[in-house]
């Protein structure tokens, strides 16, 4: 069901609506180099919920993404007090796919990090 924002009746003001496309069905479980089928091709946006790693109990700020081409390659960037993660992934409106490459820690592959939990369509 979509999320709808309401801020009182009194206000007239279009808020956007986040419409769930996908669930990581274990987001503590190492997340290796995968394409998830969503179709965005409805959607301005689209956003990504991100789990630190499959150990650290806190997600990273909901990110929104601009589906402004046919296809994106984006960088995340996890940061912690001591440890720097993340992880490369791309969008095809054509292949109706997000394709999530392997997770890093410096300069070697840790699918630990930059865990993908939820992803939204946003109108």
């Amino acid at each position: 069901m979509p999320i709808s924002m309401q801020y009182g009746a009194s206000r007239s003001v279009q808020r956007p609506i986040y419409s769930p496309l996908w669930n990581n069905a274990d987001p503590t479980a190492a997340f290796a180099s995968q394409s998830v089928s969503v179709d965005l091709s409805g959607y301005k946006y689209f956003a990504v919920l991100f789990r630190f790693s499959t150990t650290g109990n806190y997600h990273l700020p909901l990110a929104i993404y601009t589906v402004d081409e046919t296809s994106k390659v984006i960088f995340l960037n996890a940061l912690g007090a001591t440890t720097v993660g993340g992880r490369a992934f791309s969008y095809s409106i054509a292949n109706k796919a997000i394709t999530f490459q392997d997770g890093n820690y410096g300069n070697t592959t840790n699918n630990n990090y930059g865990i993908p939990v939820q992803i939204y369509g946003v109108s």
